[in-house]
């Protein structure tokens, strides 16, 4: 988070496949912040974050995506950012060649509107090693 101190952080995930072309996927994690006081904003020395998703393999090469994601507040201070932030997620995953697959999503805050960004589109490029 930018501050001079070491910020802990650790992570749980975890995938299951239900049929041959379903997916439910999930984690949990937190951080842990040692000096939270960044000019003049002052975060929450502990935050959670969890996730939820699905995936339904549709053809071989082309995936429809699912996911929640919770966040716990990050601001201590101003009182007015510290709301936790709930958002919802939906795209695809499309096996462009063998090993490499584009994902594309858009992820919407479900609440509080203030403290979150109102709507963001991603892009990725994901590589099997």
């Amino acid at each position: 988070f930018g501050t001079d101190g070491l910020d802990i952080g650790v992570s749980i995930s975890f995938y299951k496949n239900l049929f041959d072309s379903v997916f439910v996927y999930g984690s949990l994690g937190g951080v842990i912040l040692t000096e939270p006081k960044i000019e003049g904003f002052e975060f929450e020395k502990f935050n959670l974050q969890t996730s939820v998703g699905g995936e339904w393999a549709i053809v071989d090469d082309f995936s429809i995506v699912v996911q929640y994601m919770y966040y716990s507040g990050l601001l201590e201070f101003p009182r007015e950012l510290n709301r936790s932030r709930h958002y919802v997620a939906g795209g695809f995953k499309w096996e462009i060649v063998e090993d490499v697959d584009l994902g594309f999503s858009v992820i919407e805050n479900l609440a509080p509107f203030s403290n979150s960004a109102d709507i963001v589109g991603h892009l990725g490029l994901g590589f099997a090693l």
